[in-house]
């Protein structure tokens, strides 16, 4: 899965600081970072945890986020997918504020804040 999110021929696993990801470097720098939300944090959302795909470029920006699985209400989960949401992520530093969906308001805010958590962690332990 890493490889394709990442769209690398090759990447490789690094561990540091209990923190894990799917690197792929060039010439020994990080060029760019796929994370497993659940690795880092768990946000409750309206009825559980909705576990995210995380893709970061070599700086800490966000170039993709996609919902793995959810145990959160199926409804909210599918009105989130098929909205623009996750789009939003993409290019994100962190220093812009993001938008939830309507109707599915505390399960979206719940992805906000896990995609921040994970991108402050990402950038302290891999990026820095």
């Amino acid at each position: 899965m890493a490889r394709e999110a990442l769209g690398a021929e090759s990447c490789e696993l690094v561990k540091k600081d209990s923190c894990r990801a799917a690197a792929v470097t060039e010439q020994g720098k990080i060029e760019q970072l796929c994370v497993l939300s659940d690795d880092y944090c768990c946000i409750r959302g309206y009825n559980g945890i909705t576990r995210l795909g995380i893709v970061f470029d070599g700086d800490g920006t966000v170039q993709s986020v996609w919902i793995i699985d959810s145990e959160d209400t199926p409804s909210f989960v599918r009105r989130i997918k098929r909205s623009s949401f996750p789009n939003q992520f993409n290019g994100y530093h962190g220093e812009r504020s993001l938008n939830t969906v309507t109707g599915a308001t505390i399960t979206s805010q719940a992805i906000l804040q896990t995609v921040g958590r994970v991108r402050e962690r990402v950038v302290e332990v891999f990026l820095q």
